[in-house]
């Protein structure tokens, strides 16, 4: 009915030709079972465990490295550094995507300030396909635009889960705290050789998003959607999320400049502003926020061009400014800001 595939990952000794390399009599010591075996887990799941290292020698231990063979394993320790007595953790993460019977190593190298010495650990896994678990899409990309648009729902998560059990597993899902998630089961579909596939859908919105004080035109907001399946053990998918600002036009230059040169009679910079092709956005005025600067639009076919003036300034070492702030309508008005700006010299 299944097949099971073993991975195993261990921090084992560096191999042969490897100098200076003391197996023996090492002072870093795991507390606890340097195994773990995760057992049986979905094809595509993420193997999280964590150790718990102490040194127990009387010298400061120093790790040098961390180096794995695959890139399906990584490992994560949260100090390099060790005083006698002193504990910190080693995090192994395996990822079960098409891994088939391999055999993975992590080198963990780290000296005493005399010899290096090595230290072992392993975690296995058995990868079941009977415990698929699939996401579309595996990544959400969205711009404020198309929440508005949406009342801030983002597009929709189809989850498909195969198994061989008769009874439906229970599925939870891990969200950002300003992200409402809602997971709803749609059907049971039975395939060939007593194998059901659950299928869900996953819906997810911005919480009060509109209200949100985090301005994604200067960062845009990350997060990380995680689905976990309890089955014989919890398997785990995790969905990047990302929300943008929504662009509607692209400046070239991104930022008008002005050096010493134009100091005498600064010259009118221009700005091609190019309408993106999804977008029905147009500018409806162009103002600058500081005093004694001539801004002048002109449409094109395929959007504006921005005539800048700075205002004629003398001084020595002085640099300039402004934003200019366009209000934009795409059904509603919002307002969007462009950065001009120059440095005179001394002594020109």
């Amino acid at each position: 009915m299944t097949t099971a595939r073993g991975i195993a990952f261990i921090l084992v000794g560096l191999l042969a030709g490897c100098a200076d390399v003391d197996p023996d009599g090492s002072p870093l010591a795991i507390l606890g079972s340097p195994e773990y075996d995760a057992g049986s887990v979905a094809e595509g799941a993420i193997v999280e465990h964590t150790f718990t290292l102490q040194n127990t020698g009387r010298e400061r231990v120093q790790v040098e490295k961390l180096a794995t063979s695959c890139g399906c394993v990584s490992a994560e320790i949260g100090q390099e550094e060790l005083k006698p007595g002193a504990s910190t953790w080693l995090m192994a993460v395996i990822r079960a995507d098409g891994v088939l019977g391999r055999h993975e190593t992590v080198n963990v190298v780290y000296s005493d300030g005399r010899d290096r010495h090595v230290l072992s650990a392993s975690v296995s896994v058995d990868i079941r396909t009977d415990m698929r678990l699939e996401v579309t899409p595996r990544t959400i990309t969205s711009d404020t635009r198309l929440l508005r648009q949406a009342d801030g729902e983002l597009p929709r998560l189809q989850v498909s889960y195969y198994t061989f059990r008769k009874d439906s597993p229970r599925v939870r899902v891990e969200a950002p705290n300003w992200l409402e998630a809602q997971l709803e089961h749609r059907n049971r579909v039975a395939h060939p050789g007593e194998l059901f596939e659950e299928r869900y859908v996953l819906c997810l919105r911005l919480d009060s998003w509109s209200a949100h004080k985090h301005d994604v035109a200067i960062e845009p907001m990350k997060g990380m959607v995680m689905l976990h399946v309890e089955d014989d053990q919890t398997s785990s998918v995790e969905v990047p999320l990302e929300i943008r600002e929504a662009r509607d036009f692209v400046f070239k230059p991104e930022t008008a400049y002005w050096s010493s040169a134009d100091r005498v009679a600064p010259a009118t910079k221009i700005v091609q502003v190019t309408r993106l092709s999804d977008s029905s956005a147009r500018i409806v005025t162009v103002g600058a926020l500081e005093g004694g600067w001539n801004v002048r639009t002109e449409e094109t076919e395929t959007g504006y061009l921005i005539h800048i003036t700075p205002p004629s300034v003398y001084g020595a070492d002085l640099f300039f400014s402004t934003e200019l702030e366009m209000t934009v309508a795409r059904g509603s008005r919002d307002r969007i800001t462009y950065t001009a700006a120059g440095k005179w010299d001394a002594g020109d």
